[in-house]
């Protein structure tokens, strides 16, 4: 099975964001929401591929930091997070291809390397799966294990 088909970098470079490596505090990536993003200098380059998807995500809503004192910064910090992960996952791996893998692969780790994207991005997917992708999921796993039987 091949890696991710979609590009973070190249969306990036389309929305006209400058891509740079530097040191953050506690983060893999960040994006100002108008012209950088910035990435991690020591992930692997799949970190780098899932979390400039990520902030790709963040630049195309205009994402910026909530000012000191806004309210409920907090939460909507969160929802914000929650919202760049899943999208950037469904981008990332595709349902057929996530289906395929879990077939056969014995956790998160196996699925993650197999598709060419880190653990977290795996695990936002999975918990990110609608009704109708879990059904299908669930057809192509009972699938395969008639195939075996």
């Amino acid at each position: 099975m091949s890696g991710p088909v979609y590009d973070p970098f190249a969306d990036a470079a389309q929305l006209g964001m400058i891509i740079v490596e530097r040191p953050l505090d506690g983060l893999l990536g960040e994006c100002d929401g108008v012209s950088e993003i910035v990435l991690h200098p020591e992930q692997s380059e799949r970190q780098k591929l899932c979390s400039c998807a990520h902030e790709v995500v963040h630049a195309e809503r205009g994402d910026q930091p909530f000012p000191a004192g806004y309210p409920d910064a907090d939460r909507r910090s969160i929802l914000r997070e929650r919202y760049a992960d899943e999208i950037a996952a469904r981008r990332l791996v595709g349902l057929r291809h996530l289906a395929a893998v879990l077939a056969w692969a014995p956790d998160e780790y196996a699925v993650a390397d197999e598709l060419g994207v880190d653990v977290p991005t795996i695990v936002a997917r999975i918990e990110s799966l609608t009704d109708a992708e879990k059904d299908y999921i669930e057809c192509r796993l009972q699938a395969a294990q008639r195939e075996i039987a």
